[in-house]
């Protein structure tokens, strides 16, 4: 999903679809890349996001609706 139809579909602000499809996006680059950490060996790449909104904000909403993607391919996979 792009965030704009993301935030259209879900009545979440932009900013809030916008960061469902980062976490998105961030989670399937975490299957194909790690990172060199500064100690000097590799880690996972990873993305920590915190969404502020009011309770009924849509965030479950617009997180699912981000996330139907890989959750259908997960179930396909099973």
């Amino acid at each position: 999903a792009t965030a704009p139809s993301l935030s259209r579909t879900t009545y979440v602000p932009a900013a809030s679809a916008q960061q469902s499809v980062l976490a998105v996006d961030a989670l399937t680059a975490q299957t194909v890349h790690d990172v060199l950490a500064p100690i000097g060996h590799e880690v996972p790449l990873s993305l920590y996001l915190v969404s502020i909104l009011e309770t009924g904000g849509r965030k479950s909403a617009a997180d699912k609706e981000a996330n139907r993607a890989i959750a259908n391919r997960e179930r396909f996979r099973r």
